[in-house]
Order: C-alpha cells, then sequence, then structure tokens
C-alpha cells in the first residue's frame, strides 16, 4: 500500500473511528410510555422517566428498578441521598414519595396569589438536607417548601421576566441558581433574597459554589463568562467562538457544552470541549422529533438523550481532553 493511502485510511479511522464511538451509546432504556420529566439522581446511578407513571432504571445495568403509579409530574428530582423523590403537577401539587417503598409520603398543595400567567411547575429541586425544596414555575415565581411544616416557607410572586428551567442549588447550601431560557438569577436561601442577575443562554453553578459560568452572545460572538457569586463582578471571558445551535446546556464540571435544536426534524446535537472551545463531536439522530431534552449526569462523565420513551446514555470520558488550569472554566 502506497504511503499516502495508508495516511488516508489512518485519518479515516482517527476520524470516524472516534465518531462511531460517540455516537453508540453505552446504554439504551426503553421505557413502557412516553417520557415528560426526566430525572437523574446526584450519584448518577439511577434515572427516573416520568410520564403517567414513573418508571424507575439502573444507569448501570439498564434494569428497571420500580414502577411509581399516577405520576403525571411536569418536573422532579431525587433526593442527594436517594431516599426520597419530589415531584410537582400542573395541578399545582407537590408530591413526596419514599424511592424504596414507592409509597407517597406527602402531598402540598401550593397558595392562591394573583395570577401572572400561566402557572404550572416547571422546576423543582431537593436541598442537600432532605427538610427543604425549591420550586420554580412558568411564569416565573419562586417558593421555599418545608417538608416538616408541609407549607412554603417563603415565597417570591414577583414575576422574574420568563418561564423557569432549572434550579440549582450549591453544595453549601447557601445559594441557587435559577435558569431561564436567556437569563439566570442567583438567590440566597438564608434569606430568601435575590443577588445577581446574569444574562445568557445557558447557566451552570461551578462546583464548589463560587462562580456562575454563563453562554452569551450569537453565532460567531458567543463567548463562555465567568461571573463571581460573592460579588456578581465578571472575573473572565472566553475568546468568541461559533455557536452551532440555539439551545445549550452545560456539564456540572463545565468541561462541556450540548447544543440542539428542539425545532430541527433529524437534529444533530453537538459536543463543545469548552477548554478549547471547539466541536469535539456530534450525534446525528436518526428521529422523526427532535429531542425532549439532552442533560448531562451531575457528576460524572456521561449524558442521556431523551426520544419519546427511549433514553441513550453515552459516555463523554474519550473526550476529556480538557486543561484544568484553564481559569474560566475551573477558578
Amino acid at each position: 500500500m502506497k504511503t499516502s493511502q495508508m495516511l488516508f485510511s489512518l485519518i479515516f479511522f482517527l476520524f470516524f473511528g472516534i465518531k462511531t464511538v460517540f455516537s453508540q451509546p453505552i446504554q439504551v432504556i426503553q421505557n413502557d410510555e412516553a417520557i415528560y420529566t426526566i430525572t437523574i439522581s446526584y450519584d448518577g446511578t439511577i434515572l427516573l422517566a416520568g410520564g403517567l407513571n414513573a418508571s424507575l432504571w439502573d444507569t448501570n445495568t439498564g434494569e428497571k428498578l420500580k414502577t411509581i403509579k399516577d405520576f403525571s409530574a411536569t418536573c422532579s428530582d431525587i433526593s442527594h441521598d436517594n431516599r426520597l423523590l419530589a415531584a410537582a403537577t400542573s395541578s399545582n401539587t407537590i408530591t413526596i414519595w419514599n424511592m424504596d417503598s414507592g409509597e407517597k409520603i406527602k402531598t402540598f398543595h401550593e397558595s392562591v396569589y394573583p395570577s401572572t400567567g400561566p402557572d404550572h411547575f416547571t422546576a423543582i429541586t431537593f436541598m442537600k438536607t432532605n427538610d427543604f425544596i425549591i420550586t420554580g414555575k412558568e411564569n416565573g415565581n419562586l417558593a421555599i417548601w418545608d417538608l416538616n411544616l408541609e407549607r412554603e416557607i417563603y415565597h417570591d410572586h414577583t414575576h422574574i421576566g420568563a418561564n423557569i428551567q432549572s434550579i440549582e442549588i450549591s453544595s453549601d447550601n447557601n445559594i441557587f441558581l435559577v435558569e431561564t431560557e436567556f437569563d439566570a438569577f442567583l438567590f440566597s436561601t438564608s434569606p430568601f433574597k435575590f443577588l445577581y442577575h446574569f444574562e445568557g443562554i445557558a447557566a451552570m453553578l461551578s462546583p464548589d459554589g463560587r462562580s456562575v459560568n454563563i453562554i452569551k452572545g450569537f453565532g460567531d460572538y458567543s463567548r463562555i463568562q465567568l461571573w463571581d457569586t460573592q460579588t456578581g463582578e465578571l472575573k473572565t471571558s472566553s475568546q468568541p467562538f461559533n455557536r452551532p445551535a440555539v439551545k445549550a446546556k452545560m456539564s456540572k464540571n463545565n468541561y462541556f457544552t450540548i447544543y440542539w435544536n428542539n425545532e430541527s426534524i433529524n437534529p444533530s446535537i453537538y459536543l463543545q470541549n469548552n477548554y478549547n472551545l471547539k466541536i469535539t463531536n456530534k450525534i446525528l439522530t436518526d428521529k422523526i422529533k427532535g429531542p425532549l431534552s439532552p442533560c448531562f449526569f451531575p457528576y460524572s462523565n456521561k449524558m442521556a438523550i431523551v426520544y419519546d420513551n427511549i433514553v441513550e446514555i453515552y459516555n463523554l470520558e474519550k473526550f476529556y481532553s480538557i486543561s484544568n488550569k484553564s481559569e474560566y472554566i475551573e477558578p
């Protein structure tokens, strides 16, 4: 074989071989019904696929662990110790479930407040003590619930401007980050108080809670910015890069960003290395519908993509060519 042919074969193998590794999921879970909400436990071992009922799956073996009947939640969260499940419905009801038995423990009904638009729950998260949960709604309302008193203890009925998409609590329970489609808001938990506002299409607290990483800008002028959670000041900003899709989500360790377009038919899902701002790879889907939402596992090198009743789990370990000395990734 000629040298040029050997070189071409080697490049072909390296390029398409790496793509093949990434484009093949390490685990495929087929749920019994369509999935409307997905929750991954903080240790990454349990995946909840929620529809009319909820199924709990072992993410390592793909084995179904349990079915919770009459679930019908718009959002849910698993406690940090995997003991409790919190689920919120469109009827302004929050239910707490025992993860071992699958039984309901408590049910709360939200108080009535002046309407500020569509108000079903869109986000829910446990504090690490299991004594409190934080909820967010489509109309931008936030509330902290005391599970022992079985009621809201703080409620912010001020409209913050947009549908709340996610709520992330810091490791010390002192602050939490609320993400909407184009903004992020930082709050303290005690007292329940607004701290800072950040503009961007995706936001993530750093693992130590000292900074907020934001993707800001459009097209070729996108940047990753790092903001100080104590002062609200900009610490550093990356070089501009071309963002390949509208929607974005950052990994918990801030090493990667996923981009996708939910409106597309047969959409591509792009994986960006946040150190060199390059697209590491992409998944070319053959599904009719766009994904429900690609999501990273909280503290591991995996990601999940949901299509109708299918969950595909991918291992990103082979793509961790990251320098941890990058300031805007790890302050």
